[in-house]
């Protein structure tokens, strides 16, 4: 709901102006690396869905490069 209300209000292209990608990709990097602890403990004990996952995102990579 936020999101919406942040694209309809138009406040994100207010934002753009004073925040640019090299803000905002290390933001998300550290985010990232932040949550990759988290991510590795699941990832172990479900190793089913891990794979599964990894295998979807390998084919996802494939179908966008042959597009």
């Amino acid at each position: 709901m936020f999101e919406i209300v942040l694209g309809i209000s138009g406040l994100i292209g207010l934002l753009l102006r004073y925040i640019g990608p090299l803000a905002i990709a290390p933001t998300i990097t550290l985010v990232g690396l932040a949550l990759f602890d988290a991510a590795a403990g699941f990832a172990s004990r479900n190793w089913y869905i891990a794979l599964t996952y990894v295998l979807l995102w390998c084919i996802i990579l494939v179908a966008c490069v042959v597009i």
